[in-house]
């Protein structure tokens, strides 16, 4: 059952049934996102995956640095 603080046939577990964050309401792990197989799951967004989501600023598929979006997701200047 999600958000029980128990992972067992679950994807991830985050202690909570909110979406958004990596682990969706039904204990999955979202698309564009990396997650523990522990509880509670920490969930982190893929940079350079093509995909915007969470805290990324840019993602626009690579992890090269000097073309405005950084190897962190992050806005960068265009040198």
């Amino acid at each position: 059952m999600c958000g029980d603080e128990i992972l067992i046939s679950e994807e991830c577990e985050d202690q909570n049934e909110i979406s958004g964050d990596g682990c969706s309401s039904s204990c999955e792990v979202e698309w564009g996102f990396n997650c523990t197989k522990e509880v509670p799951s920490v969930c982190w967004s893929i940079c350079g995956d093509g995909t915007q989501v969470g805290e990324e600023e840019c993602d626009d598929g690579n992890q090269n640095e000097e073309d405005g979006c950084d190897s962190k997701c992050k806005l960068s200047q265009i040198a």
